[in-house]
């Protein structure tokens, strides 16, 4: 199975935002397995929706889309799975030493440590992180 989560619209459709394909044979269209699958989830379409999520795949695909505020705060009060997450997500956002870490990652290309050991230490690395980051990143829920 695989599952593509796209933060825009791929497929024409306006509405549908999630779309599940099989792989069958082209002149009998007998299906080559039941496990074989590729789904794409289109975050942007479910921005649009304007109600309550009437499942778990739309809450989590709502939670991903950046969802903020009180229609968050309900979401999570109904799923567990995203109540724990948002936890997870706060406790990350205050600790300085876990933001550093993540901006080391996604701006400098890699963990600081790996760098240490194969003896590539950068200048800007020596002389500390904070002048080539961002101040308050927040990045998506889901990156892409």
């Amino acid at each position: 199975m695989v599952i593509n989560i796209l933060a825009f619209d791929w497929f024409q459709d306006k509405e549908r935002y999630h779309r599940a394909f099989h792989v069958r044979d082209d002149e009998t269209g007998e299906l080559l397995s039941d496990d074989l699958e590729v789904h794409f989830l289109e975050l942007e379409k479910v921005k649009r929706v304007r109600r309550r999520p009437k499942d778990a795949l739309e809450s989590w695909m709502m939670y991903l889309s950046n969802l903020e505020g009180e229609e968050l705060e309900a979401i999570a009060m109904d799923n567990p799975g995203i109540r724990k997450s948002l936890t997870i997500e706060q406790s990350f956002w205050q600790s300085k030493k876990e933001r550093r870490l993540y901006l080391h990652r996604q701006f400098a290309g890699g963990s600081p440590g790996r760098r240490r050991r194969r003896g590539k230490v950068t200048k800007k690395a020596r002389k500390g992180t904070s002048s080539i980051y961002p101040q308050n990143p927040r990045p998506a829920r889901c990156f892409l």
